[in-house]
């Protein structure tokens, strides 16, 4: 009996070593050890200062062996965007992963509050993830840095770069406030915010899944069929002497938010800038007429084309509204 226990015991503590063992451990942010965070934070910076300014001593100092072997294959798509002068020099924080794992596993770790799951195949069965955003002018994005724990050395393992949103609006933004503009009964409002959502959406990495994907897609098609019912695009403005014509709205991202965007065509020629300012005054009072489900106290831009199709730059005008 004695021995069946002592068997029993220990086949209990097999399993409950396997079951740690294919089980991560994450700890996310602040509950993320001060020690540790600060250990990774030195590595980051140094990391970013490389990123920016292309020093290979940094890369040597910080990477694994095979990261340094296959350098410009690891950094490219991460330092061209800096190199092309598209990205800031600066980044923040924006989440952090310490996670104990089995080495070569896949791991999924969902973040709720921002809408997404980052994924990853760890390098070693201890794993550091800074996640870093870094900003165009228009556009969000994240800095993936990897790190692996190599005989208690902290090692950079893997690098990319994914999409995060509009400026200072992930795409979980765009559409909780599309659903409150709806709510609101700004229909037209919503279906911009959800087109934004839609549309970065398409943009998803393979490490980067939005959580709510599907019913992002299905919104915005909802909302897509229901503004084509209520507005027959193209609109003629026949009571505008110059009869322009409504071609379709659409998001447009201005420093620093998301807006409506509609874009007309035009027959008046981009040289008499005089009638261009009057027949955009004219359009903007028939807007308010006929698109009674956009909230004009916000900022609007108005896109005179040359063509039917929508393209041929004639006349832009934003209307900023204070916040």
């Amino acid at each position: 009996m004695k021995k069946i226990t002592t068997l029993l015991l220990l086949l209990l503590t097999v399993l409950t070593t396997l079951y740690s063992c294919s089980s991560p451990v994450v700890e996310t942010d602040e509950k993320i050890d001060a020690k540790l965070r600060n250990t990774l934070k030195t590595k980051t910076d140094s990391v970013f200062e490389a990123v920016t300014t292309s020093n290979q001593k940094i890369y040597k100092a910080v990477a694994s062996d095979d990261f340094y072997k296959h350098l410009q294959a690891s950094i490219r798509n991460v330092v061209m965007p800096f190199r092309n002068g598209f990205f800031k020099p600066e980044f923040t924080v924006y989440k952090q992963y310490h996670v104990t794992t089995t080495r070569g596993e896949k791991i999924d770790i969902p973040s709720n509050k921002e809408g997404f799951t980052f994924s990853y195949v760890p390098d070693q069965t201890e794993t550091y993830v800074s996640l870093l955003k870094v900003s165009s002018h228009q556009f969000d994005y994240l800095i993936a840095l990897i790190y692996g724990n190599d005989n208690n050395q902290w090692k950079l393992y893997q690098m990319d770069l994914m999409f995060l949103g509009n400026f200072n609006q992930t795409v979980q933004n765009m559409y909780d406030t599309a659903k409150k503009k709806e709510a609101d009964g700004y229909l037209l409002d919503a279906y911009v915010f959800a087109s934004a959502a839609n549309d970065c959406v398409r943009e998803e990495h393979q490490n980067l899944t939005w959580n709510d994907k599907a019913a992002i897609e299905d919104y915005y098609k909802g909302l897509d069929e229901q503004v084509n019912d209520t507005y027959k695009f193209p609109i003629a403005l026949n009571s505008i002497i110059s009869k322009p014509t409504l071609l379709e709205i659409k998001a447009q991202v201005i420093y620093p938010e998301t807006v409506p965007a509609i874009f007309y065509h035009t027959s008046i020629s981009k040289e008499d800038t005089v009638a261009l300012k009057r027949e955009n005054v004219a359009i903007r009072a028939e807007v308010k007429k006929i698109f009674k489900g956009l909230n004009f106290n916000k900022s609007m831009v108005y896109r005179g084309r040359e063509n039917l199709d929508g393209s041929g730059v004639v006349y832009d005008y934003i209307d900023k509204k204070e916040k």
